[in-house]
Parts: structure tokens; C-alpha cells; sequence
């Protein structure tokens, strides 16, 4: 539902908003968003976040660096 969107929006401290009506159809919209990537533990804890600017290169090794902590118990 919309209410739960906007719940986990805030929880995540992420933006987004609806644009209706913008195409030919009128089910069309255009969706404004926060361009994040979230990495999390197995416990679904929080680990790290990766915005738009981070290359796949440094998104791979930063994965795998948190992947042996999490296996550390880190």
C-alpha cells in the first residue's frame, strides 16, 4: 500500500514521489526516487549503502570486505 511505501521510505531515509499522468495512457507516471543501493547482514541489519556515484568495481570489493566481517561476526 502507499502508507506502507511511505513507512519504509522513512525508515530508510529514502525519497520518492508519484508524477500521474505524464504518459499517453492514463495508468502512466513516472516514478522520482533516491538512487541508493543497501547492503544488508544476514540478520537484515543495516551494513552499508552505495549511492549512484559507486562503480561496480568498488560496490564488489566493499560487498566482499563486509561479507568476511559478517562472517567474522564483525
Amino acid at each position: 500500500s502507499e502508507a506502507e511505501c511511505e513507512r519504509v521510505a522513512r525508515l530508510f531515509r529514502v525519497y520518492f514521489s508519484k508524477d500521474v499522468g505524464v504518459g499517453e495512457g492514463e495508468r502512466d507516471y513516472l516514478v522520482d526516487h533516491t538512487i541508493v543501493t543497501y547492503l544488508m547482514g544476514p540478520n537484515w541489519e543495516f551494513r552499508e549503502f552505495y549511492g549512484k556515484g559507486t562503480d561496480a568495481e568498488a560496490m564488489k570489493d566493499k560487498v566482499m570486505r563486509q561479507k568476511r566481517e559478517a562472517e567474522m561476526g564483525l
